[in-house]
C-alpha cells in the first residue's frame, strides 16, 4: 500500500513539474492576447491543414501542431516595458535556447527553440521587435534537425547544412561546414 501511494505521489509530482515547465509562454500569451493594444491569434493544427495547397506545404504543416501570434502596438502603450520583461522572463523560465539573432536599423529579430527527445524541436518562437510594433510568433512543432536541415538546404542553393552549426550558418546567410 505504501509503495502504491508513493508511486502515485511521484507520478503527480512529475506531471506537475512537466506542466509547469511550459507555463511561462502560455501564461504570457493568455495574459496579453486580450489587451486593447494587442492582436492575438491562435491557429490549431486542423485549421493549418486547410492552408496547405500543395504537397510540399502539406509536409511542413504536418509538422506544426499549432501557431500563436501576438502583435503589440508600441505607440501609447504604457505596459510595453512590463510586456517585454514578461516575454523574456517566459522565454528564460521555459528554457528556450537562442537559435539566431539579427539586428538591423533598430529592428531586432530573435529565434528561440526548445528541444525534446530524439533531436525533436518542440517549440519555435520568433520575436520581431520593430520601432512601432513587437510581434511574437510561437510554433508548437514536431520538427527535427533533419527537417530544418532540409529546409535550410533549399534556402542554401541545395547544399545541405550539416548539423546545428550548418543550420545556424544557413539561417545567417553563410554556408555550413
Amino acid at each position: 500500500m505504501k509503495r502504491i501511494t508513493f508511486l502515485l505521489l511521484a507520478g503527480m509530482m512529475l506531471s506537475i513539474a512537466a506542466y509547469a515547465q511550459k507555463r511561462g509562454m502560455n501564461y504570457f500569451y493568455h495574459k496579453y492576447k486580450s489587451a486593447s493594444y494587442t492582436e492575438g491569434l491562435h491557429i490549431p493544427h486542423i485549421l493549418l491543414r486547410f492552408a496547405a495547397d500543395d504537397a510540399e506545404s502539406r509536409k511542413i504543416i504536418k509538422l506544426i501542431r499549432s501557431l500563436d501570434i501576438l502583435s503589440v502596438a508600441k505607440k501609447n502603450n504604457p505596459d510595453m516595458e512590463e510586456l517585454k520583461a514578461d516575454l523574456y522572463r517566459a522565454i528564460r523560465s521555459d528554457r528556450y535556447e537562442d537559435l539566431i539573432r539579427v539586428s538591423s536599423d533598430g529592428d531586432n529579430i530573435a529565434l528561440y527553440f526548445t528541444e525534446g527527445r530524439r533531436d525533436r524541436i518542440n517549440n519555435l518562437i520568433l520575436v520581431v521587435d520593430e520601432q512601432d510594433e513587437l510581434t511574437f510568433i510561437h510554433l508548437r512543432t514536431k520538427l527535427t534537425s533533419a527537417h530544418l536541415n532540409k529546409l535550410m538546404a533549399e534556402m542554401n542553393d541545395g547544399k545541405p547544412a550539416k548539423g546545428w552549426d550548418g543550420i545556424l550558418g544557413a539561417l545567417s546567410g553563410s554556408a555550413g561546414s
